[in-house]
């Protein structure tokens, strides 16, 4: 929107196949609220923090927050400690 970008979480989007286009399930307001980023100046992707905010704003939880649980939960899937 404008001359921000906006990192969308894939989750968020859904195809829409007779349109050929991705659609987020938020309204216009909110996704123009989204405070997004300059071309020249990219977030670090690498962030955690960032990318739980990015994730909590379109209402989606994180990818690596679910695998975390997982791995948790089942000893015979957690790395070994040595």
């Amino acid at each position: 929107m404008g001359s921000n970008l906006h990192a969308i979480p894939w989750s968020a989007l859904t195809l829409d196949t007779n349109e050929k286009c991705f659609v987020v399930d938020i309204t216009a307001q909110r996704l123009k609220d989204d405070p997004g980023f300059d071309k020249d100046h990219w977030p670090t992707m690498a962030d955690a923090k960032w990318g739980e905010l990015t994730y909590s704003y379109y209402n989606r939880e994180p990818y690596w927050s679910a695998t975390h649980e997982v791995v948790e939960s089942d000893p015979s899937i957690r790395p070994s400690e040595h």
